[in-house]
């Protein structure tokens, strides 16, 4: 934010006029640049504990790797640090030189362009100048003693001035030693982040220390490091300050199982037996059919069993034998 609000960085590819507007506010950039630098090696806070809480809990995770997931964040914070001085030594050194170079470059275009004088013949000048006629693709063709020569139209004193601050800038950037560690630095740092984002990410998703949905989204944050398809330092911002949050207890939702288990508890997969239901506790209704039974009852009168089926016919119901037993009374 300090560094786009209020200012009008040029939109253009032109290295000359990135070099301008460093030089015109060189202190603000470069003190935006150490701050955002500081705050991309923080990442390595939250990402190094990751890495190490599934370290704990998977012994195929190796933990040499920690020494890339720590190099990832500093050697990118870094190296933008040095990045933006090195861009500010080399504007100073664009402001002093420019004039002269465009000086120079338009003199040289002036004098390309003045006609040039006839060799003497027979102790006698000739300001006749050669027959010069211009081909179709912007050259031009000389005609001198029937010899045929083309050679590239001399540029117009405007063209020469923007090609001799655009050679400048182009040269002082390959040419400034911090400009040139700055950018080697960044480079390792952002290949040796977007390994540990994505292999932190895969290791804690397959323990269960993150859900698929925020594993892969730090995933496609460090693949955009490298594939600009989205900005990557907003997303890799707002991927750790959500993480981190969660790592404080501040976040809505509760953290997966495995962290309080302290062992790998993976997320189930798609379709994935998951055990049996829940039991659940009965409600008091029974669903179910009656049917009459051939069995002999319980006793009514409290007599023994054996009395009371003595005089049982195979195949009466209960209500026969009832009335069998009132007729006897």
């Amino acid at each position: 934010m300090l560094q786009q609000v209020g200012l009008n960085p040029p939109s253009g590819k032109s290295d000359a006029d990135q070099l301008v507007f460093e030089h015109a506010h060189s202190g603000r950039l470069i003190y935006s640049s150490i701050l955002q630098g500081v705050g991309l090696m923080m990442f390595v806070v939250p990402i190094l504990f990751l890495f190490r809480s599934a370290n704990g809990r998977a012994e195929r995770v190796r933990g040499a790797f920690a020494g890339l997931v720590i190099l990832g964040p500093l050697a990118l914070g870094l190296g933008l640090a040095l990045s933006s001085v090195g861009s500010t030594k080399s504007a100073e050194k664009f402001h002093d030189q420019e004039p002269a170079v465009i000086q120079l470059a338009r003199q040289q275009a002036d004098q390309a362009k003045a006609p040039q004088a006839k060799p003497a013949q027979n102790g006698k000048s000739s300001t006749t100048a050669p027959a010069t006629t211009t081909a179709p693709t912007g050259s031009t063709t000389i005609n001198l003693n029937g010899t045929t020569t083309t050679v590239a139209a001399p540029a117009t004193p405007d063209q020469a001035a923007s090609n001799a601050r655009e050679n400048l800038a182009d040269h002082l950037n390959k040419h400034t030693t911090l400009l040139v560690a700055g950018g080697l630095i960044s480079t390792i740092g952002v290949l040796a982040l977007v390994f540990g984002m994505i292999y932190t990410n895969l290791w804690s998703m397959r323990t269960g220390l993150l859900s698929r949905f925020w594993g892969m989204l730090g995933i496609a944050f460090g693949l955009f490091l490298v594939i600009p398809i989205f900005p990557p330092i907003p997303g890799l911002v707002l991927w750790f300050a959500a993480i981190s949050l969660m790592f404080l207890g501040f976040w809505p939702r509760p953290l997966p199982p495995a962290w309080g288990a302290g062992e790998a508890i993976p997320w189930p997969r798609p379709g994935e037996d998951i055990g049996p239901p829940p039991e659940r506790e009965p409600s008091g209704t029974v669903e179910g059919s009656g049917r009459e039974i051939s069995e002999p009852p319980l006793p009514e009168d409290g007599g023994p069993v054996e009395e009371q089926g003595m005089d049982q016919t195979p195949g009466e119901t209960q209500g026969q034998r009832r009335k069998k037993r009132k007729r006897r009374k």
